[in-house]
């Protein structure tokens, strides 16, 4: 696994690996609105997922999380997912609320640069290695099995730090879900000064994804729709 790192360092445009500043879309992707209220949505993160991160995905691919300023909220419709033998509908990124949109672009796609987010300051990531441990939370004697990795903090690829559950389900195309980050608890990401303040603010300084779960980022393995990513929320 990999700590994400939040530098001192502005990201300008053109960088790929930052918190707020300039995302970097498919040619053909307009910057996500809000279906509830149709504000333009704040860009929290984007990284290209490195080789080095050893992610069941597309090397160099881009992953992009946005939500509404608007709307803090948590998913309505993942948690129906969380049963390994439940089954996730055609198109199921369409069936969320609309206050929050997931990106998972493949690489070597014609690509465009938007403007900088105006909700939080553009800073680049850096990512380093890090170990962690291996545990089984489960209740053996009831058959359960509850995998988790020992880093609760802001990280990609290792093992989620699952409190509650352990996501196996499938893809509607078939390929399994597999992990690709998580945002830990209470996490804030700096705003701009003078932007809005967030509905149900922790803090008058910083913006929360998802209300501030603790967030997990599961995407089809087999890449089949760029939409085709869920946010887990599990405190």
């Amino acid at each position: 696994m990999h700590k994400i790192v939040i530098t001192d360092r502005v990201a300008e445009k053109g960088d790929r690996n930052s918190v707020g500043g300039f995302p970097i879309l498919a040619k053909h992707q307009a910057h996500p609105h809000c279906k509830i209220c149709d504000a333009q949505m704040a860009l929290f993160l984007q990284f290209d997922l490195k080789p080095e991160f050893d992610l069941s995905f597309l090397e160099n691919s881009h992953f992009l999380a946005f939500m509404c300023p608007n709307h803090n909220d948590i998913p309505t419709v993942a948690e129906d997912f969380l049963d390994s033998a439940a089954v996730i509908p055609d198109r199921y990124w369409e069936q969320e609320e609309g206050h929050f949109t997931l990106i998972l672009n493949p690489p070597n796609i014609e690509e465009k640069i938007g403007e900088c987010d105006p909700f939080i300051q553009a800073k680049q990531l850096d990512f380093v290695k890090a170990e962690e441990t291996i545990e089984d939370w489960g209740d053996p004697e009831a058959g359960i099995s509850l995998i988790v990795g020992s880093e609760q903090g802001f990280k990609i690829g290792g093992t989620p730090s699952w409190f509650n559950y352990d996501c196996q389900a499938n893809c509607s195309c078939g390929a399994k879900m597999k992990f690709i980050g998580q945002i830990p608890t209470d996490f804030g990401f700096t705003q701009i000064p003078n932007a809005p303040k967030q509905p149900d603010e922790f803090s008058s300084a910083e913006y929360y994804f998802l209300l501030g779960n603790q967030v997990y980022i599961m995407g089809c393995s087999s890449q089949c729709h760029e939409m085709a990513a869920i946010a887990i929320c599990d405190n």
